[in-house]
Parts: C-alpha cells; sequence; structure tokens
C-alpha cells in the first residue's frame, strides 16, 4: 500500500484541495491481488488502489471509454513470425499504466483510508491524471502511449491499432505489441531493443521481465527448436474451481450424437454454468480443440438445465487428459497463409442453422480460428459452405493486410479450402442464380476478392478438412486426426542419464490411446547392434501397429518397404529410444514424408548429429535439473517426500550438488540411501567428493558399494554382463538355480532403480540403463582375476580359441553372426583370390590380400569353398576343458569340432547328464556339435538348445527326437 501512494505522488497524480461547492468526490478503496508466475507460484503481492468509478455519470464526468488493445490472434501472429524468424520475444510491464494518463475532465476523489492526513481532514484529492477505476483511465492512458510510439519513430498499424512497427537502417525492425500495461516486443536488431528499452524506462516507470514468459495468462516456452504456448496452470485451476481435479479423462471434447435444446425451465444454477463456460472460453486462446464444445454450451446460458452441464463437464474431462497440451510455433519452409473453411448444416436444432468454422496457418502451426453460428438459416449445405467461405475471405483480407503492413506481403493469392465443390462454383461464378439469388448480396464478398485473385478457393477431400473440428462433434479418431495437422518428428538429445526416456515414456503413455497405431521401441542402440537387430526392431515396429505378427522378413530393405506401407495410411505414434545412428532412424521411419497426417515420431539421443540440414524436425535439448528439482527428485527417492527429514537437509545438499541435476544419479544414489542412518549418508558424500569431475558411472558406483551382500551384488553384475534384455521370468529360472532367491533379489535391484522391468512386445523384459550396465561391466572387468565374466564377442573368441585361462570364468557368451557384423566383416571367395576388410577381427595382423590358405589356418584348417557367403571359425570342444565353475555358457553360430569326452571331468563327471555348477547352456545354431548320450535327459540344471538345422546337428536318443525337433526349445 506505502508503494502504491508513492508511486501516485511520484507521478503527480493529484492535489490536496477543498473540494467545490457544485463537485462530488468520488470514493476509493483499495484492492489486493497475488501475482503469480507461469508455474502458479506467488511471485508478489500487489495493492491498488481503485477509483469507484461505478458513481460516474457519463456526459458529466466522462466521455470517451474506449481503448484498443491487441487481439489475441495478433498476438500468436507475433509469436509465430518470432519463432518462424528465430527471434526472441522480450516483455515489459508498465508500472501504474493508468496513473501517466492525462485528464480532460475535472475529477475529485476521496482520501483513501489509511493515509487520511488529520490537519486536511476536510480536503480531498483534485485528480492531474487518471486513476485506476475510473471510466476515462483506459483511453487517457492509450492516448499518452500513442503518441509516444508515434513521437519515437513507431508507426501504428491502421489494421490493429495495438501493434506498432519501427524500421531501421538496413533492413532493420521492431515489433511492439500494446496489451494495456503489458508489452511484448520482438524484431531482427538487438541494439534496437537495447534503444527501445532505455527510452521506456525513461519516459515511464518500467519492470523490465526480460523474456516472454507469462503474458495475460499465456504460459510462454521459448527455445531454439520454437515457441511453446500453452495455459496448463490455468486449466488446471479451473478443474480445481470446479471440483474436477480427480475426473476421468476422455478423448474427445463433445460427445459424437448428443443433441442439446434450449431448455424453458434450466434446473441448473446460471451464475454457476455462466462461470463454467466463461473460464473455459478463456482457454480457448491456445485450446483450439476445445473451440467447438465451448461455442456449443454458451448457446444455453440463459436457462441451463443438467443436459448442458454435462457438456460442459465432458469439455473438463477432455481438459482432464490434455491438460500440457498447447501451441508449438517452428521454423517452416513454406510460410505463407493457408486458411481452412468449413460449415455443417442445420445442426442447431432450435433455430436450425448452420455452424461456420475456419483455421488460418502460417507455415505448419494455426495462430487463427473461429468457430460460430451463422446469422441466417440456410437452405441447403451449398449455401451454408459459401457463407461460412465468405467469413473466412473476409478475414483473410484482414490478415492479408496486416501481414503487407508488417512487411510480410502475400505475393500469391492465400490458398481456402473447402471441402464442398458447390460453394467453389458459385464463388466462381454466378451462373446458380435460381439457388443464390436469395442470399444477401454481402454474402457474395467473395466473389470480388476471387477474381482480383487475392483469395484463391481449393477443393480438398473431407478428410483432409482441418476445419471441421469446428462445425461438428467428431468420433475419437477423426477428431484426433483433425486436432493435428501434419506428421511431426521431435528429436530429444541430451547427455546419458539425463531423463530423455522418462520425458519420452510419459509422452507416450499420455497420448498413445489417441493414435490408430503405436509402438515403443526401446534400448534402440543396443539391440539394433545385435544380429539382424534392425529386422527384429521393424518386426516389433510392424507387430505394434497392425496388433498382429508378421510374416518373416528377409532383410531391412524389405522391412522398410512393408513399414512404408503401414505407417502411410495410419496415424502413429512411434517412439525410437536411445538411436545412435541416422541408418538406424532410416531403417525404422524411411522418410517424413511417408508419415500419415497427425502422425508424431519421438526419437531420443545422445547425437544431436543426427539431425541434417534439411530435416524440418522439432529439436528439444533435454538439460540437467536446477538444484530445487534435483533436491526434490532425491528427498522422494531417499526419504519418501520432497525434502529431506530433519538432520539430513545438509547432507542431502551435498549430495545433489555432486549429480550434476542428471535424474538417472539422483534416483540411484536416493534409493541406495534409502532408509539408512546420517553416518551413511555422510560416508556416500564423503566418497562422491574424491570423484575426478563428479564422473557419472563412479557416483553409481557407491549404489553398487551399498548393495547388502555378495549375492546381491553377484547378481546385479551377471544381469549387467548376460541378462539386460532377457525375459524377465525365463532369466528369474535360471538364476533361481544358482539357490539365491533371484525374483526377491531383483525386486530390491529395482527398488534401488539399478533394474527395470520394461515391456516388449507383451513380454516383461529385465533391463538396465546402459550407464548402469556399463558400471556393472567396468566393476567386472575390475575383478576379472577373481570372478570373469566375459560378455564381449571378441574376448569371448579368443578364450574359445586360445583356450587361455578360464579356471575362473562365471560366464561366456559369444554370437559369432554379431561378431563379424561388428567388425564389418565381408568375405567374398573367388577363384584365385578372396577380398576382405583389414579389421576382420583385431587380433590379428592380416595381409593386404588374405589367401584362401591363411583363413583356412584361421579357422582351424576349414576348408573355404568358392562362393561361400559367409565364415564361421570352426573352434574345438577342448577350449572348454578349464572352465571349472562356469555357470553361464551362450554359444550362437559357432562350429565345433570334439565331443562331449572334452568337456572337463570335474565338471561333468562320468557323463554330461551329472553336470552340477552349469545352470545354462545355449547352443543356438551350433553346427555340427555332437552325438548327445541318453544321459542328457537327466540333466540337472536348465538346459535350454534351440533346433536350427534339419541336418541332424543334434543326434539325440532316438525316443526323444521327435519331440525335440517339434518344440524346437525344450526347457528342464
Amino acid at each position: 500500500m506505502d508503494e502504491e501512494i508513492h508511486a501516485i505522488e511520484k507521478n503527480d497524480t493529484w492535489k490536496l484541495t477543498y473540494l467545490p461547492e457544485n463537485k462530488k468526490a468520488i470514493g476509493v478503496k483499495w484492492v489486493y491481488k497475488t501475482k503469480k508466475n507461469a508455474k502458479g507460484e506467488v511471485q508478489r503481492y500487489k495493492a491498488r488502489l481503485v477509483a469507484k468509478g461505478y458513481k460516474q455519470r457519463e456526459g458529466i464526468d466522462y466521455g470517451e471509454v474506449f481503448a484498443p488493445v491487441a487481439r489475441l490472434e495478433t498476438i500468436r501472429l507475433m509469436i509465430s513470425l518470432a519463432a518462424q524468424h528465430r527471434w526472441k520475444i522480450y516483455q515489459l510491464d508498465v508500472k501504474s499504466a493508468f496513473l501517466n494518463g492525462f485528464l480532460e475532465e475535472e475529477i475529485y476523489v476521496e482520501q483513501p483510508l489509511g493515509y487520511i492526513e488529520a490537519e486536511n481532514k476536510g480536503k480531498v484529492y483534485k485528480l492531474k491524471k487518471a486513476l485506476y477505476g475510473l471510466k476515462q483511465a483506459p483511453p487517457a492512458w492509450n492516448t499518452r502511449i500513442d503518441r509516444y510510439f508515434q513521437d519515437n519513430g513507431f508507426e501504428k498499424c491502421p489494421y490493429e491499432h495495438a501493434i506498432y512497427v519501427k524500421k531501421g537502417a538496413n533492413g532493420s525492425i521492431l515489433f511492439a505489441c500494446l496489451y494495456v500495461d503489458d508489452l511484448i516486443f520482438t524484431g531482427n536488431n538487438p541494439t534496437m531493443f537495447d534503444d527501445f528499452k532505455q527510452n521506456m524506462v525513461h519516459e515511464f516507470e518500467m519492470t523490465d521481465i526480460g523474456l516472454m514468459s507469462h503474458f495475460l495468462g499465456l504460459e510462454v516456452t521459448q527455445k531454439e527448436e520454437g515457441i511453446f504456448v500453452s495455459q496448463s496452470g490455468y486449466a488446471k485451476d479451473i478443474l480445481e474451481r470446479f471440483k474436477m481435479e480427480s475426473c476421468n479423462p476422455v478423448s474427445t471434447p463433445v460427445e459424437n450424437g448428443v443433441e442439446l435444446r434450449k431448455s424453458k425451465v434450466g434446473n441448473v444454477d446460471p451464475t454457476y454454468f455462466k462461470s463454467l463456460v466463461g473460464s473455459l472460453r478463456y482457454l480457448t486462446c491456445t485450446r483450439p480443440d476445445i473451440l467447438y464444445g465451448v461455442g456449443l454450451v454458451s448457446r444455453y446460458m440463459e436457462t441451463p438445465d443438467q443436459s448442458h452441464l454435462n457438456a460442459a463437464k465432458r469439455i473438463l474431462r477432455y481438459i482432464k487428459g490434455t491438460m500440457n497440451e498447447g501451441m508449438f510455433y517452428t521454423s517452416s519452409k513454406d510460410f505463407n497463409l493457408v486458411g481452412y473453411s468449413d460449415s455443417d448444416w442445420g445442426r442447431d436444432l432450435d433455430e436450425r442453422k448452420s455452424t461456420t468454422g475456419f483455421v488460418f496457418f502460417m507455415g505448419d502451426t494455426s495462430f487463427t480460428w473461429s468457430s460460430k453460428k451463422q446469422s441466417i438459416v440456410t437452405l441447403s449445405s451449398c449455401e451454408a459452405e459459401y457463407v461460412a467461405a465468405n467469413s473466412a475471405v473476409c478475414h483473410s483480407i484482414w490478415l492479408r493486410n496486416m501481414l503487407k503492413f508488417l512487411g510480410f506481403p502475400q505475393e500469391n493469392p492465400t490458398g481456402i479450402y473447402i471441402d464442398n465443390r458447390s460453394a467453389i462454383a458459385l464463388a466462381k461464378n454466378p451462373v446458380y442464380h435460381e439457388r443464390s439469388k436469395h442470399i444477401d448480396t454481402r454474402h457474395h464478398f467473395i466473389r470480388e476478392h476471387v477474381k482480383n485473385e487475392e483469395v484463391q478457393l481449393i477443393s480438398c477431400n473431407t478428410n483432409d478438412q482441418v476445419a471441421d473440428i469446428f462445425t461438428k462433434p467428431l468420433k475419437g479418431e477423426a477428431f484426433i486426426r483433425m486436432k493435428s495437422h501434419s506428421a511431426a518428428i521431435a528429436l530429444l538429445y541430451g547427455i546419458g542419464g539425463v531423463g530423455k526416456t522418462a520425458i519420452a515414456k510419459n509422452v507416450y503413455n499420455q497420448n498413445f490411446y489417441k493414435f490408430e497405431g503405436k509402438s515403443f521401441l526401446s534400448n534402440f542402440r543396443e539391440r539394433s547392434k545385435e544380429f539382424k537387430g534392425l529386422v527384429c526392431l521393424q518386426r516389433q515396429l510392424l507387430s505394434d501397429i497392425i496388433k498382429k505378427s508378421v510374416d518373416e522378413i528377409n532383410d531391412v530393405d524389405e522391412g522398410i518397404l512393408k513399414i512404408k506401407d503401414v505407417i502411410c495410411c495410419r496415424r502413429t505414434l512411434i517412439v525410437l529410444d536411445d538411436v545412435e545412428e541416422r541408418d538406424q532412424f532410416n531403417a525404422i521411419v524411411g522418410m517424413q514424408n511417408w508419415l500419415c497426417k497427425g502422425s508424431k515420431i519421438i526419437v531420443t539421443t545422445r547425437n544431436k548429429g543426427l539431425l541434417s540440414a534439411n530435416d524440418e524436425w522439432v529439436k528439444c535439448k533435454v538439460e540437467p535439473l536446477d538444484n530445487g528439482k534435483s533436491l526434490e527428485l532425491f528427498s522422494w527417492h531417499a526419504f519418501g517426500q520432497a525434502y529431506p527429514v530433519e538432520g539430513f537437509v545438509e547432507d542431502s545438499w551435498k549430495i545433489v550438488n555432486h549429480c550434476n541435476g542428471l535424474p538417472l544419479a539422483l534416483r540411484v544414489i536416493g534409493s541406495s540411501l534409502s532408509g539408512k542412518s546420517r553416518e551413511v549418508c555422510e560416508s556416500a558424500f564423503q566418497e562422491m567428493e574424491v570423484i575426478p569431475n563428479c564422473e557419472v558411472q563412479k557416483i553409481l558406483r557407491i549404489s553398487y558399494d551399498s548393495l547388502d551382500d555378495d549375492y546381491q551384488k553377484n547378481l546385479f553384475l551377471d544381469i549387467a554382463c548376460f541378462f539386460n534384455g532377457m525375459d524377465y521370468n525365463y532369466a528369474v529360472r535360471i538364476l533361481d538355480g544358482l539357490g539365491i532367491g533371484a525374483r526377491f533379489r531383483i525386486d530390491n535391484l529395482i527398488d534401488r532403480c539399478l533394474v527395470e522391468i520394461v515391456e516388449i512386445n507383451s513380454d516383461k523384459r529385465l533391463w538396465m540403463h546402459q550407464l548402469v550396465r556399463d558400471m556393472g561391466r567396468e566393476i567386472s572387468r575390475q575383478e576379472s582375476p577373481q570372478c570373469q565374466r566375459i560378455w564381449h564377442h571378441m574376448e569371448a573368441f579368443t578364450v574359445l580359441k586360445e583356450t587361455s585361462d578360464a579356471e575362473k570364468l562365471r560366464g561366456l557368451t559369444i554370437d559369432m553372426h554379431a561378431l563379424m557384423e561388428d567388425n564389418c566383416t565381408k568375405a567374398i571367395c573367388g577363384d584365385s583370390m578372396v577380398r576382405h576388410k583389414h579389421n576382420f577381427f583385431q587380433h590379428y595382423r592380416l595381409p593386404t590380400f588374405p589367401s584362401r590358405e591363411w583363413l583356412s589356418d584361421l579357422f582351424f584348417g576349414e576348408q573355404v569353398q568358392s562362393g561361400q557367403a559367409s565364415l564361421l571359425p570352426v573352434l574345438s570342444t577342448d577350449a572348454l576343458r578349464k572352465m571349472q565353475n562356469v555357470k553361464f555358457l551362450q554359444l550362437n553360430y559357432l562350429k565345433f569340432h570334439g565331443s562331449y569326452e572334452h568337456f572337463p571331468k570335474n565338471l561333468i563327471h562320468d557323463s554330461i547328464g551329472d553336470l552340477h555348477c552349469l545352470m545354462m547352456l545355449n547352443l543356438k545354431n551350433c553346427k555340427s556339435l555332437v552325438e548327445l548320450p541318453e544321459e542328457v535327459t537327466v540333466f540337472k540344471g536348465v538346459f535350454n538348445v534351440v533346433v536350427a538345422d534339419e541336418d541332424g546337428m543334434f543326434k539325440f536318443y532316438e525316443e526323444e527326437e521327435e519331440e525335440w525337433i517339434i518344440q524346437k526349445e525344450f526347457v528342464w
């Protein structure tokens, strides 16, 4: 209050005097307001001294009361222009703006309560300048600011009186947009920005807010990729105000098939209903998807009944499920004005009038839209479409004029898409006299502008008519298709552990039900490196979208063609998580123009270079959390609440500061310290203090060290090395064979955020974040002298080929196809020469052109045949002799010489059927292995064999042979 009085006196707004006999003083009152930021947090408390203007008399105390403000569609146009040219938008706030307006009338006000001077108790204030609450305050302020702009080189837009343009040298330009006391400006010259702000601060008392972020209730986020405008905070407030925050969401704002009529006697409180509808109407500033529904219920505000209230509450239920949606403005190659016009016919059951709907785009995002009931009753759908098109043309002419003034003239006619050819014909040629003679002349305004080539009416398919969403209730799929105008690809990039996957999962889970097809391809980088990994990913994508299994795909090229046929005709949501190279993306999506309208692709990656210069993708860098959010995330995992418990605050802050805002590190460390004493937290911080540069993997190592016992640690390392991505139940069966209670211990690892269970094709799989997995594998490398785990195919090949020391080997996995693919192996055998890439195996030094004899030596004497497509090495079963403690053994695509007798006797005792230490044996596609004896049926562990050859590569006991071959996979 003191601040307000100080501002009034500083501005020389009034002077203390006696009230003349023929005058009346207007009373004043204090109005208190809490100002919040875009996040809904209290920014400051404000007191405003307001005159009781309702006591003023028109013609005596005031005259003109109108003052222009910027239309919201003009503000959205400014945002669209800024996003197109990658300009920043800045915001200024004029303090006590109305106090700057000069008054022409003689006005007296009473002294404000709490500031009445005792010695001047009988006096009043004579106003020199306007005060808030006076009828003439808005035009007085507008006259003052308008004069200032024009005196300082600005030109007022004749088509939008709240827009001012200032042009400088070398094509520099500055746009200013005024809404009462809020001012935004943008342009292409930062020097002009600085001069403008300095001059404004010199003339008025201003607050420099900086980048536009919260303007008229709009939440604005400006990033390199574009500008996002929403009203999520306002939407949340509406739900809370009308007690709908816990409602069940729906997919459309208006139920298809529901018919509303006026009620003579309403049974719903009109004040409550008007408040609800009015709140929803302001939300349409950034939510065109609810415009038709809000316009529909607005027709019944006089006597609303329960059906009208139910329709309004359905809009709230729709908002509940789409609270964070808004308008995202980006740069576009085709940045021209384009419109869509549509109409229903006689849908209003009370007056049989039609509804006009139109929308205009600059680039890929709409910025102005309308849905209104027509003022006349039309006799046909052609006439209704013609009247709607006329409204759209009028709007387009205004937009063209304004764009021309702003310096963006539309060189070509503005295209307006209509899905009624008769209406187009009527606009182009007035020969339909019998059909149009009754139409009012004003509706033929359209013909002149079509003739002058200012607009062009273009026929479009009904399925492509975007304005359909503004004229009638649509079914779920049609509504979603119209709601999203074009296909889009979003790239989420950032360092590992920053939360890209979590964001993608959240977006996917909130929106998947809106699409005809959907697929989430997780752990893309690792899975694509497996043998035929891209083909497997292609099959999963196709299965997810068409919701049934697909035929075999022979190669990537065949898969791309099948995917193209599927995604070109379905609106799909696809997430490609952790993509490393552009070829991986191309193998799944191909080209963006293959996508059906409204399809969305989300790609997460650490490689920002995944984009090429010509890609029109939405780019979003995922930044680490700030300290406040980091502490909150850590506290939820460590203490089960949003803030550290008493006694742990200081240590928590120390730990959080060393996690560098990475959600992965905060979750894992917080979970590992859950329920621990303060001494344990202090110990964790001491460990983190000595880690150079706060390396993530070394920070994550603290969570491993905090595991309860060696069984838990071995389980974590086994999953990191051998079971990541494996079917959960299958892995548990294998690990339970070790007698460690795998299911319970895996749950413990999940609680510590070290392991997750993800669903792939309805199968539950064990999954570790790559940084956590790499941390586990690094620990395994460091501990290799005590307990060796070999998961790298090259190292495994070396062990098997050279029969190196493997006495401490706990597990080994090798896939020769994957190994040869990793090393870019390609061999073409001709009559006289074998051409081979030099990096075949890094452990061997190759001659420039290796001969057939050299390859034969490498492969243990196996002769290479002419025209052979692939070369697989032949190993000896003698390589397994020293593996006395092996628990996991997976051998894919290998050729062996030898027999089961070569297995070490201390491992197999008398026969292969007596193996006790071996818990998993996977001999997938191993060629010419051995003849297995009858005793194999009494094997006591888990024995998994995949039969993939019809040449009898496995010879079993005669009575069992048929069962093995039919089942393909047999598990004891």
